[in-house]
């Protein structure tokens, strides 16, 4: 009987270690004599996730996480994912980590960079991408709700200060001056508004001053090009050579030319120098005269000169007269 008991709670000892053990690697995802794939995961942190915890890719579970460690730079976490089959990582294959439902299961989830171009995953060095024949690949944690409950109460906070500094800046007085300035504006668009009516008549008559001056421009483009049509024309026939010599001809002739000019403006200086010297004498001769050297100075400066001058001249004249009158009287003329 107390063997037969012992044997009982033998039995059913050992088959409640049969019975953890099979539980255990059923929730770890593992199966006895299935194949299983190991794949490596680096992240910056973990958040709330844990061994046993899911491994999905595209919605479907494939695995279960594995354990999770602290690398030994301390520079990130090394979660091992626990795959079944033989699962291959497409290239560019990264993990995220995000809560699976509301109740605090995390998740990990295999997905392609692309899809989240935002995500800031860890960077795997390439060296460090297989590791003993194990496929190592980045990952990244979405905020926890916790995390996000702490953000939004930041986020509470500085709304709360900004509503705060925006009732004090939005006063009553500040709400009148706005007002004001709100009707000042309307003031102001209106007077534009007839001011651009106003002038909308002037910038039509300039318009039409500018289409006026344009056609003019374009009858003096016409007729510029009319004219280096003609010039063309005469470069063409061959005009321009005879011209040319002519013009050397022409430019020979001026040189001959500029020669006796030069010569005759020699000889006017030569002409012009020695009047210089006839003035200086004159000069000289005035100055003598004014002062009174010479008969002529002395007639100039002595009056009395001038009267016995004039005087003689008076007695000349009236001796003339006589003699015209009985020349026989001065002249006597006899023959034999």
């Amino acid at each position: 009987m107390t063997r037969r008991r012992e044997l009982l709670v033998g039995f059913v000892v050992l088959a409640s270690a049969v019975v953890s053990v099979v539980g255990t690697l059923w929730l770890q995802g593992r199966g006895i004599g299935r194949t299983e794939t190991e794949v490596h995961v680096l992240v910056n942190d973990v958040g709330q996730l844990a061994q046993g915890n899911a491994v999905k890719f595209r919605g479907v579970s494939i695995g279960r996480v594995g354990p999770i460690e602290v690398e030994p730079a301390g520079d990130a976490v090394r979660i091992h994912l626990h795959l079944m089959g033989e699962f291959l990582p497409a290239p560019d294959a990264v993990v995220l980590l995000a809560p699976e439902s509301l109740f605090g299961d995390w998740q990990a989830e295999i997905v392609i960079r692309s899809r989240f171009p935002n995500m800031a995953f860890y960077d795997v060095p390439p060296n460090r991408r297989i590791q003993n024949g194990v496929r190592v690949l980045g990952g990244f944690t979405l905020p926890d709700l916790s995390r996000l409950t702490a953000v939004a109460d930041e986020v509470a906070q500085n709304l709360a200060v900004l509503t705060d500094r925006f009732d004090k800046a939005f006063s009553d007085e500040t709400a009148a001056s706005l007002a004001q300035a709100i009707d000042n504006m309307e003031e102001l668009t209106a007077t534009l508004r007839t001011v651009v009516e106003e002038e909308s008549s002037q910038i039509s008559g300039t318009a039409e001053q500018i289409r006026i001056a344009t056609e003019e421009i374009a009858s003096t483009l016409a007729a510029a090009r009319s004219s280096i049509d003609r010039l063309d024309a005469v470069l063409a026939s061959g005009r321009v050579d005879s011209i040319l010599d002519n013009a050397v001809a022409i430019t020979a002739d001026f040189r001959g030319v500029s020669g006796d000019v030069t010569s005759a403006i020699d000889r006017l200086e030569s002409t012009l120098t020695s009047a210089d010297s006839t003035m200086a004498s004159l000069s000289r001769i005035a100055a003598r005269v004014e002062a009174g050297e010479g008969s002529i100075g002395k007639l100039l400066v002595d009056s009395t000169l001038g009267l016995r001058a004039e005087d003689l001249l008076e007695q000349m004249s009236s001796l003339l007269d006589d003699i015209r009158a009985n020349p026989r009287k001065y002249v006597r003329l006899s023959i034999f």
